[in-house]
């Protein structure tokens, strides 16, 4: 329990995390297995955050289908479902917790919800 309070607290106070800055896919591959629930947390937050920056900038209304980079996620995704595949790639492919998370996300959420081709 005390890894976790640990690693919680040092991820959340960290410069970067607080900026916004770029996280690195091993620092998330270490929330993912010291914590499922605070990593289902983090990437909940993070997701939601690049919606409503997607919202704002485009002006999507409510009820749409969120676009971000080709990536079409609808209420159709628990969120804990998302965060386990992404935790889970991070553990299948260590070549990518030399990436920044935005990658590893995009790269998942590319697999689970793409945009349907017009």
């Amino acid at each position: 329990m005390l890894r976790i309070i640990v690693a919680c607290t040092v991820i959340t106070t960290s410069p970067s995390f607080a900026s916004g800055a770029v996280m690195s896919g091993d620092a998330l591959h270490a929330l993912c297995t010291l914590s499922r629930d605070t990593a289902v947390a983090y990437l909940t937050g993070y997701i939601e955050r690049r919606e409503v920056d997607l919202f704002l900038m485009q002006g999507n209304s409510a009820g749409h289908a969120k676009v971000l980079n080709n990536i079409c996620l609808s209420g159709n995704f628990a969120m804990a479902d998302v965060a386990d595949k992404i935790c889970q790639q991070l553990k299948t492919y260590p070549n990518f917790r030399a990436r920044p998370v935005a990658h590893v996300i995009d790269f998942t959420l590319a697999q689970l919800a793409p945009c349907a081709k017009k």
